[in-house]
């Protein structure tokens, strides 16, 4: 697996900040849980998202880098994956 930059560790980490969280690491990346459950976390150089049905096919039907999160070709029914250049933007973070 690849190696996510510090820099994608620390906007994941700047975005999460605000959220009352728990930092986990998984498979060598890091994550976070609320209530014991992950809600975000990195994969490779990407971050991934927990989101509501409705919400996932929203941003889905959006924004075309946003991809459906599929680890070893099993697609986790939950999850987006989304690139850092997006994540840096400031109005795609707000939306």
């Amino acid at each position: 697996m690849k190696k996510a930059s510090e820099e994608l560790n620390q906007l994941h980490a700047s975005l999460v900040a605000p959220y009352p969280s728990e930092k986990r690491q998984m498979f060598g990346f890091q994550v976070y849980f609320v209530n014991g459950n992950m809600f975000t976390g990195i994969y490779e150089d990407r971050v991934t998202l927990r989101l509501g049905v409705d919400d996932k096919a929203a941003m889905l039907a959006k924004h075309d880098e946003i991809a459906p999160f599929t680890p070893m070709g099993r697609e986790m029914r939950e999850y987006v994956l989304i690139p850092e250049q997006l994540l840096a933007d400031a109005a795609f973070v707000d939306e």
